[in-house]
């Protein structure tokens, strides 16, 4: 049903064959990396990476439904991964929360630029960090759903950057050309 949350309720734990998204956790600190694996295993299938240049080949390879990463890494950053996720059209859908130590505007800002959906700062309350990242997923969905039952809304809607209102237009072009094929 339509009032039914799509990713689960913090409080509902639910086993590996039914959790339905999966989330790409970036932290090259293993401890901190445990700790999101520990929060977000209730909910989610998860991938990890230790490093940015990590992290871009699995979310190529396997396009989670979501992303938290560290901003400072080595090999690549965390805002460097997100600006790779949001250019490229395989990716560019994907929502991207950065996590930093930094809580300086300037540093917000730049992760906002690059496409970041969200910016959270460490140390970090586990609820507030679960139900961003939840609502994020789930706006996502729904956003899907909302299209598949009404293609004909307008690419100015859907389209959450520049490249995927590019993309959107380009379908409907092709769409409207050969409705009657």
């Amino acid at each position: 049903s339509a009032s039914q949350p799509l990713v689960h309720d913090m409080n509902d734990s639910v086993n590996e064959e039914s959790k339905e998204y999966t989330m790409l956790v970036v932290d090259d600190n293993e401890a901190v990396r445990k700790l999101l694996e520990e929060i977000f295993s209730p909910f989610y299938k998860l991938i990890v990476a230790s490093d940015g240049a990590q992290a871009w080949e699995e979310c190529l390879s396997k396009l989670p439904d979501i992303v938290v990463t560290d901003v400072l890494m080595p090999k690549m950053n965390g805002t460097d991964l997100c600006r790779k996720i949001k250019t490229d059209v395989a990716t560019c859908h994907i929502p991207v929360v950065l996590l930093t130590a930094r809580v300086d505007v300037e540093h917000n800002i730049e992760g906002v630029l690059m496409g970041a959906d969200d910016y959270i700062a460490k140390p970090f309350d586990t609820r507030l960090l679960v139900s961003r990242c939840n609502n994020l997923v789930n706006s996502r969905k729904m956003l899907q759903e909302k299209f598949s039952r009404q293609p004909d809304l307008s690419s100015k809607v859907l389209a959450t950057n520049s490249l995927d209102k590019e993309m959107m237009d380009r379908v409907t072009s092709v769409i409207e050309r050969n409705l009657d094929n």
